[in-house]
């Protein structure tokens, strides 16, 4: 997966998110946004492609035998979240949707389904390698869990802010 085209695209998510707070400030605040507006449909479209491009990309170097995609997978997923996000604080998104997608608690798509396996059938270093994902697969649900609430009270602080005249 193109390490350079990834980044660009969470610089861009990142960008976009500050730009769809102020045009939600401004929308709220009755006053015109138009200017934004552009301005994140655009950066919403090169967001869509781009996640399209890396997918496409992550598939071939599954499908080619790469041995450690999952880092990549990881960015991508991370990638896609924050997409939901924004189309989520821009109100593309049903209210019970956006509020799953902004609280976290969304399902995020599987690239994989999943396998039964029988412990019986696994030597102990694939039992370990196996608890080893487990336990990074929650670590991660965690961290993400964090950094939500940790967005949520950020826009709830920016908001009170306003409202304050500050």
């Amino acid at each position: 997966m193109d390490t350079k085209l990834a980044l660009r695209m969470e610089v861009l998510a990142d960008n976009t998110l500050s730009v769809v707070f102020e045009r939600n400030r401004l929308k709220e605040l009755k006053l015109n946004y138009d200017k934004y507006e552009t301005n994140i449909q655009n950066n919403m479209t090169q967001l869509r492609e781009g996640l399209g491009v890396l997918e496409q990309q992550l598939s071939t170097a599954e499908e080619s035998g790469e041995a450690n995609t999952t880092e990549d997978e990881d960015k991508l997923i991370k990638l896609q979240i924050k997409v939901d996000k924004l189309d989520a604080l821009m109100g593309e998104k049903d209210d019970q949707t956006a509020r799953e997608v902004l609280l976290g608690n969304a399902r995020k798509p599987a690239r994989f389904a999943a396998v039964d396996v029988d412990p019986e059938d696994l030597e102990d270093g694939q039992i370990l390698q196996l608890q080893q994902r487990i336990m990074d697969g929650k670590h991660q649900r965690i961290a993400s869990l964090f950094t939500g609430v940790m967005g949520m009270l950020a826009q709830l602080l920016r908001l009170e802010l306003v409202v304050l005249g500050f």
